[in-house]
């Protein structure tokens, strides 16, 4: 598997004849490895490179295609909410709120509360 770059589906071709699982393979290579192709947010996210075990240090990166850097960057740290997600999360801390209100530290219950009142005010913003 380090003897020349290989493309995702020679990887599973190889895999096949040697009867072995080339995701496993790919990651077990990764500390000889000189080339190392990734997508945009396996190579972004901090967390992913570490679950990969991959490490930056040291590395020349190049990005392809990197026009759509700054799309794939929104997307990674975007997210859609609607209307009826912002319901069901407030149905949810509201019975955590009641649930647990006696548990719950005062600075605790302080920040469920306000993110109950931010809940709500996001969804009354998107309810016409």
């Amino acid at each position: 598997i380090l003897s020349s770059p290989l493309e995702i589906e020679e990887c599973a071709s190889l895999g096949r004849a040697e009867n072995s699982c080339p995701y496993y393979a790919a990651r077990a290579a990764l500390d000889e490895a000189q080339l190392v192709g990734l997508p945009y947010p396996s190579l972004l996210n901090s967390a992913t490179r570490q679950a990969l075990g991959v490490r930056l240090g040291g590395s020349v990166v190049l990005i392809d295609e990197a026009h759509n850097l700054i799309d794939t960057i929104n997307e990674m740290h975007s997210v859609t909410l609607s209307a009826r997600h912002l319901s069901e999360c407030s149905a949810q801390l509201a019975q955590y709120e009641e649930r647990y209100s006696g548990r719950l530290k005062p600075s605790n219950r302080t920040m469920v509360r306000r993110l109950l009142f931010v809940v709500r005010a996001l969804r009354k913003a998107l309810t016409p």
